[in-house]
C-alpha cells in the first residue's frame, strides 16, 4: 500500500511537478499566515486595520483554495465546461467564507468606485485564488481542451498543442467570472455594514 502511494506520489511529480510545488508553497504560506496572525499583537501596524486580524482568514483561504483546486483536477480531465464550473463554484465558496471570516479588515479596507469594490485585501485574496487554481488545474484544463478540440495532429502529421493565446483567454474568462462573483459576494455579505 505504501509503495503504491509512494509510487503514484512520483508520477504525480514526474506529470506534473508546478501543480505539486504549487501545493507545497501555499500551505508553506498558509502556516506562515497563521503563524503570523497568531504572534503579531492586533493593535500592531500603521495599517487602517490590523494586517494581523487578516493573516488567519487569508491563510484559510489559501488552504480552501489549494484543496478544492486540487478537487479540481480530476473534473478538468473529463470534462472542460465541468472543470470550469466546478472550479468557480469552488473558488467562490472560498472567497464566500473568507469574506465572512475577515468583514472586519474587509469592512476598513475596501472601497467604492466605478460600480466596484477595491482594497489591498481584496486584491491579495482574489490573486492568491487565482493563481492557485491556474498552477494546480492548468495541466489537466490544456490536455482536456487540446482533446476537445482535437488539436492533437494536424493534416502534415505534426503534433500541435493548444496556443497560448487559447489558453490565456480560457484563465481570463475564468478569471473575470471569479472577479464577478468576488464583487457580488463583498458587495452582498461585506458591503452593507461599512455604512456607505
Amino acid at each position: 500500500m505504501a509503495d503504491s502511494l509512494l509510487n503514484r506520489m512520483k508520477q504525480d511529480w514526474e506529470r506534473q511537478p508546478a501543480a505539486i510545488f504549487a501545493q507545497c508553497i501555499s500551505i508553506g504560506l498558509a502556516i506562515g499566515l497563521a503563524a503570523w496572525g497568531s504572534v503579531v499583537p492586533p493593535s500592531g501596524g500603521g495599517f487602517k486595520y490590523s494586517a494581523s486580524s487578516a493573516s488567519i482568514p487569508l491563510a484559510l483561504l489559501v488552504t480552501g483554495a489549494s484543496v478544492t483546486a486540487t478537487l479540481c483536477r480530476p473534473i478538468f480531465r473529463k470534462t472542460v465546461v465541468g472543470g470550469f464550473s466546478t472550479a468557480l463554484v469552488l473558488a467562490s465558496a472560498c472567497m464566500l467564507i473568507f469574506a465572512q471570516i475577515a468583514a472586519e479588515p474587509l469592512i476598513k479596507s475596501t472601497r467604492y468606485a466605478d460600480r466596484s469594490y477595491s482594497g489591498s485585501l481584496l486584491d491579495i485574496a482574489y490573486w492568491s485564488v487565482f493563481l492557485i487554481y491556474i498552477a494546480i488545474c492548468s495541466q489537466p484544463a490544456t490536455e482536456r481542451i487540446a482533446a476537445t478540440w482535437g488539436k492533437t495532429k494536424s493534416e502534415d502529421g505534426k503534433e500541435h498543442g493548444v496556443s497560448l493565446a487559447e489558453l490565456s483567454v480560457f484563465a481570463l474568462a475564468w478569471g473575470w467570472c471569479l472577479s464577478g462573483a468576488q464583487q457580488k459576494i463583498i458587495g452582498a455579505f461585506v458591503v452593507q455594514q461599512i455604512g456607505q
